[in-house]
């Protein structure tokens, strides 16, 4: 798109890291006289205390990748093992916003703060596989027929092998779609063919998240932490106890194994008790395309916002309906 081709040209791995950059220019340029603060957290993951341990909202950057593991789906990556991923609990990020707010007040100016583990705690990609790996080899996920998802571990490939990889197995999927789309409409072909879809739909998110994280997963890099310490370690020992992001502290272990993957599956995945992938079987019932999804909307909230832009210090709306309607004349 041109907005990857925008960052790209500006020594940007894409657009989301080159409005974050974007962001803090502007805020630098806006503050005048007022006391700033920036935080710069790394890759934000579930909590390991607060509000409760391995709490979170919806997948992160590293969760798809783990769920894909659990399910027996994900068989290679272009990582390189060596590289760390900057994880950090998302409760570490906001103890130390709420620590810096005072410091800011009493001392003014501009305060940078990099909430980030790589360079005093890393946890390399290959350590991280293995603790997902031997979670999963632990406690095995459940597929519908109520049977244990054997896995393998991950073979780490070079881009280019991850590539062709990808497009060996969607090939005879996509073949496969074509031939049932000529075949009559009757509910045995119509549910192979929601099978076959939400497989290849499977794969292609797999290969997107490849894609986009493939920069990130082959970047050896740390970001200093020494201001961020500095703040910590300023505190009394009551504060400490109450705004822990001590990134030392951090057993990679512990968080991954008994934290992080236990929360995703309560809070994500919604596995407590029965255990059977309601994700799965929502799979096979995913919409399989945007005018699918326009078209329901457009039922169920006709009159509702789907689109709005200002012009000229105007605003213009576009409800679901005239969005779908305009949609069907292009």
């Amino acid at each position: 798109t041109e907005g990857m081709r925008w960052a790209q040209k500006r020594g940007w791995n894409d657009t989301y890291t080159y409005t974050k950059a974007i962001g803090e220019q502007m805020v630098v340029r806006g503050r005048n006289n007022a006391p700033t603060v920036i935080i710069r957290p790394s890759v934000i993951e579930s909590s390991i205390t607060e509000p409760t341990p391995g709490w979170l909202d919806g997948l992160r950057m590293a969760d798809p990748l783990i769920v894909a593991i659990g399910k027996g789906r994900l068989r290679t990556l272009p990582l390189d093992a060596s590289v760390a991923l900057d994880l950090i609990p998302v409760d570490m990020v906001v103890n130390a916003l709420l620590a810096a707010i005072p410091v800011a007040l009493e001392q003014g100016g501009l305060q940078v703060y990099q909430v980030a583990t790589g360079d005093t705690n890393p946890v390399t990609l290959g350590e991280l596989h293995d603790l997902v790996y031997g979670f999963f080899q632990k406690n095995p996920m459940i597929d519908k027929q109520g049977n244990p998802i054997q896995i393998k571990p991950l073979k780490f490939h070079n881009p280019t092998t991850f590539r062709i990889q990808h497009h060996l197995r969607r090939a005879p999927l996509r073949a496969a779609e074509l031939v049932l789309a000529k075949l009559p409409l009757i509910n045995s072909i119509n549910k192979l063919k929601r099978k076959v879809a939400a497989i290849r739909t499977a794969y292609d998110r797999l290969y997107y998240y490849g894609q986009i994280y493939e920069p990130y997963l082959n970047l050896s890099c740390r970001f200093e932490v020494k201001n961020t310490q500095r703040l910590f370690n300023s505190l009394s020992d009551g504060e400490k106890g109450v705004l822990g992001f001590d990134i030392s502290s951090l057993n990679w272990r512990h968080y991954i194994q008994n934290v992080h993957i236990p929360g995703v599956k309560k809070h994500i995945l919604k596995l407590e008790g029965g255990g059977a992938l309601e994700a799965e079987e929502a799979a096979s019932r995913a919409i399989p395309t945007i005018n699918s999804l326009l078209t329901r909307a457009a039922k169920n909230f006709p009159d509702k916002t789907a689109l709005q832009i200002k012009r000229d210090e105007v605003w213009q709306r576009f409800t679901y309906q005239v969005l779908e309607e305009t949609a069907r004349k292009i």
